[in-house]
């Protein structure tokens, strides 16, 4: 989730040129910085999704409890095998080192009875028409054992699932994780901003995820607060994991991430990545939030500079009414110049923070980065549900996924990897 908060219109402090001439070049300035700003905001617009049919393979994160006894293995096999029958699935396959399994019609399948309970309910689950196309990745905590089951729901209606036990591939350790070691070893910004503290699990989730980028990705991020929240700023959704937010105020432009408790409740049922090196979902959610930052970094950049062309107007504004009150007789056609001038420069400046917020509300707070991203086949309808509610959902959900499960995202397109394997997203630019 991303939010832009804007208040562009800051009073500059009583500074400013101390001349006639200081002032004349000031202006000269700031009205070519109010033009190059207005030339950064023709960003291509965001490319619309494909009319026809595009890729459906989608990661659904449903928190499916599979815990105790599940039934008898053989009534399991025998539902399984009705649901596939029904569904006209062109077969199913377990995927394991000690029991592959591969059968399909006319569903005669030694062995599939000997598969664990919670292998078989899984496909079951993801065996739904609805489900055509998901993958889900479950913790399963039966009475034959405790297992990371993944289920694939293919294209073409083949069920494939895998498993692992989870006291043979353990999640990373949750060590005591520093704060200040933190920042200072990814170069973000202060933790303890929040209404609540980070526990040691959240931290180490946290330091997961920064492990992850790259040194040009922490670059954008440098600086970046990353705050403990109990619960989403009033009027968001309560189903918000994490938001990005932005915030232009008199002096300086300030981003951070927010990270909300739902972002660790599913972290004991559900996992992202394969079985054999399974992530907590916690961690796809900082990294998510963290695309945010990184897709919409131009932006940054350009509320930074129009912010600091304000002020400074602001304060050659402050400097030529000074400047007025002890003007020789000789100065005063340069004066009078220089005031035209002032109010040309001034209209310059404010359309340029109009063209900003038009800029943000036309492309619905999307980027120069996000609009290039649009274009690569995949980016619609999305990697996961969420993903497929705006073009900038997917892009942060794309570039977590891709980090987390490489098979996930080259299911739905090998284009978006490659995407990102290329440093496209740090640079915005179409075919670079």
């Amino acid at each position: 989730m991303l939010l832009l908060l804007l208040g562009l219109h800051a009073c500059g402090a009583p500074r400013g040129p101390r001349t006639i001439e200081g002032i004349e070049a000031s202006l000269r300035a700031e009205s070519l910085e109010a033009q190059r700003i207005q030339a950064l905001l023709e960003v291509a617009p965001v490319a619309e999704g494909p009319s026809g049919d595009g890729p459906v393979a989608f990661h659904a994160r449903e928190g499916v409890l599979l815990q105790g006894n599940l039934g008898r293995p053989e009534g399991l096999a025998m539902a399984l095998v009705g649901v596939l029958s029904r569904s006209e699935s062109p077969g199913y396959r377990h995927l394991g080192p000690d029991d592959p399994l591969e059968c399909g019609p006319p569903w005669t399948c030694p062995g599939l009875a000997e598969l664990p309970t919670s292998v078989l309910v899984a496909a079951q689950i993801v065996a739904s028409p609805s489900k055509r196309g998901a993958e889900l990745d479950l913790i399963a905590r039966a009475s034959d054992g405790a297992r990371y089951v993944t289920a694939r729901h293919e294209a073409d209606g083949t069920i494939v699932t895998a498993a692992a036990r989870v006291d043979e591939v353990p999640l990373p350790a949750v060590d005591a994780v520093d704060p200040a070691l933190l920042q200072a070893r990814y170069g973000i910004g202060a933790l303890d901003g929040g209404s609540k503290p980070w526990a040691p699990h959240e931290l180490a989730s946290l330091a997961e995820a920064l492990s992850l980028l790259d040194a040009e990705e922490l670059r954008r991020l440098e600086g970046v607060e990353f705050r403990r929240e109990k619960l989403p700023r009033r009027g968001a959704s309560a189903f918000q994991a994490g938001e990005y937010r932005i915030e232009q105020t008199r002096r300086a432009t300030r981003h951070w991430i927010e990270i909300y408790d739902r972002a660790f409740e599913s972290d004991d049922v559900l996992f992202i990545g394969t079985v054999d090196r399974p992530w907590r979902p916690s961690v796809q959610v900082i990294l998510h939030e963290a695309g945010h930052a990184i897709s919409v970094a131009p932006m940054v950049a350009v509320l930074a500079d129009m912010g600091s062309s304000t002020r400074r107007f602001n304060d050659t504004v402050t400097a030529f009414n000074r400047q007025g009150r002890r003007l020789r007789p000789d100065e005063l056609p340069r004066f009078e110049r220089a005031a035209q001038d002032m109010e040309r420069v001034g209209r310059e400046v404010s359309a340029a923070n109009r063209e900003l917020q038009t800029w943000l509300d036309r492309n619905r707070q999307t980027s120069p980065i996000v609009a290039d991203f649009s274009t690569v086949r995949g980016a619609y309808p999305g990697i996961t549900p969420y993903g497929r509610t705006t073009i900038v959902e997917s892009f942060a959900e794309a570039f977590s996924m891709c980090r987390l499960d490489r098979e996930a995202c080259d299911r739905v397109s090998p284009d978006l990897g490659a995407y990102f394997d290329a440093g496209r997203h740090l640079r915005g630019e179409a075919g670079g």
